[in-house]
């Protein structure tokens, strides 16, 4: 029987464990680690049956677009259908930038560009963009400022693509990688011989392919076919509760809860004659002491940090994928959860919130209002709930929140500041439960 380590219990060790079992099946004996107690990594939701309110504090939604599809069919699997709810289509599309000190809806259509303040400048920015030359070196990468800068002007990169950036890494438009982290942009680009405008003409104008869509269940083409985004009813950690479940149905998977992972060598040469050539060893420290297990495969699900220090140890010299590992930065993200027992939100603002970009020097990334766009959650009747988000590259300007080296009541005070500055009618408006949350190290940043 093939032994299989994964490494890693959060969303991606629990599914690629979940596949690797359905497929294989009994000719497999599966372990899963974990460092923590818990398992689902970062996705965690605060139940409603604490005090009627449900906050999700990691990530809240899912897109249906691209692998959004093996989502819903893993969720089908599950037989988790039930529990999938959509974004309210009335506001899911309704998003809103905090520039120039006040908070501007953007548009959805051409015509509204056309009237809105916000995005007026970017309008001829586009109109201009198949004209800009193409750089002499097509194929090289750059970042997103770079490439935003270069076709569409300062405006839009400072405030619309750096907002992206904050929003999707809570990172730093300046360093990210435009084909690492909008690799749909620069395959457009790409396709418009540089032009981001021309390729997304030749996209449009190009017939769709029913290759994919016809591969997938009634219940994922119905789900893709009503929305843009979904979530689940009682937060995403049904999702990982349910995985973890099944795996534990299984008698050929086990789990490591609070395992601490201190290295991971392949076996030497003559050890290896008699156990299996190319068996890897893990060097595992639990509450029974350190051992020594080893397995056929390990498939590591964990960020690359963690994994180049397992390939670091017992080796003078590291190896290059442990070098290159080293070489990928992570940011830590703080969430304030806010709820109120009445909606104080003015229809002006309602949508699925809003991104601040760091040229407006704010000390927090942007605001979500959950309870607007996945009204389905659990909560009480006329309730509002926000979650502001804190942190990211301490290096976007000087006034970025460390999240790590301040204090629960710290964050919440600033979340809560910045909040009412910026949306002024909750200043009047007492929260009826307020919690922080810090995710160290969260978010992975690939750099040019």
């Amino acid at each position: 029987m093939k032994q299989i380590a994964v490494i890693g219990g959060g969303i991606s060790g629990l599914s690629v464990a979940h596949f690797l079992a359905n497929r294989f099946g009994n000719s497999i004996r599966l372990t899963v680690y974990e460092k923590e107690p818990r398992l689902g990594g970062w996705i965690r939701t605060k139940r409603a049956e604490e005090d009627g309110f449900t906050f999700e504090l990691g990530p809240r939604s899912l897109r249906t677009a691209g692998h959004g599809a093996r989502s819903l069919a893993l969720i089908e699997q599950l037989k988790l259908q039930n529990e999938v709810i959509f974004a309210d289509k009335k506001y899911v599309g309704r998003r809103l930038l905090y520039v120039d000190g006040r908070l501007q809806a953007l548009p959805s259509s051409l015509l509204g560009a056309l009237g809105s303040p916000v995005l007026r400048p970017a309008v001829g920015a586009a109109l201009r963009e198949p004209f800009v030359p193409h750089r002499a070196a097509p194929d090289a990468d750059e970042s997103i400022d770079s490439f935003f800068r270069r076709r569409f002007g300062e405006y839009v990169a400072t405030r619309l693509a750096a907002a992206l950036a904050v929003g999707v890494y809570a990172g730093d438009s300046r360093r990210l990688s435009l084909s690492a982290c909008l690799p749909a942009v620069a395959r457009l680009a790409q396709q418009g011989a540089g032009s981001l405008v021309r390729g997304m003409l030749v996209d449009a104008l190009r017939p769709a392919s029913a290759t994919d869509a016809a591969a997938d269940s009634d219940f994922v083409r119905g789900v893709r076919r009503q929305t843009a985004v979904f979530s689940l009813r009682h937060g995403l950690q049904t999702l990982t509760d349910a995985l973890s479940e099944s795996l534990r149905s299984r008698s050929n998977v086990a789990f490591a809860p609070a395992a601490e992972l201190i290295a991971l060598q392949q076996q030497e040469q003559q050890e290896a004659a008699a156990d299996g050539a190319g068996r890897r060893m893990l060097l595992v420290s639990s509450h029974g002491g350190r051992r020594q297990d080893a397995f056929d495969t390990v498939v590591s699900a964990v960020p690359a940090a963690q994994l180049g220090l397992l390939l670091h140890h017992g080796h003078r010299r590291p190896s290059p994928l442990a070098v290159a590992l080293d070489q990928i930065r992570t940011v830590s993200v703080g969430i304030v959860s806010v709820a109120y027992t009445h909606d104080p939100l003015p229809p002006a603002l309602k949508g699925f919130g809003y991104l601040v970009p760091p040229c407006e020097s704010q000390p927090i990334m942007g605001v979500t209002f959950d309870s607007v766009c996945m009204p389905q959650q659990p909560q009480p009747p006329s309730a509002c709930r926000l979650s502001i988000m804190l942190g990211g590259d301490t290096g976007m300007h000087d006034n970025v929140v460390d999240v790590t080296a301040v204090s629960e009541q710290q964050l919440i005070r600033t979340a809560l500041d910045a909040l009412r500055r910026h949306v002024p009618v909750l200043a009047e408006a007492p929260p009826a439960f307020v919690a922080a949350t810090v995710l160290k190290q969260a978010l992975p940043q690939y750099y040019v």
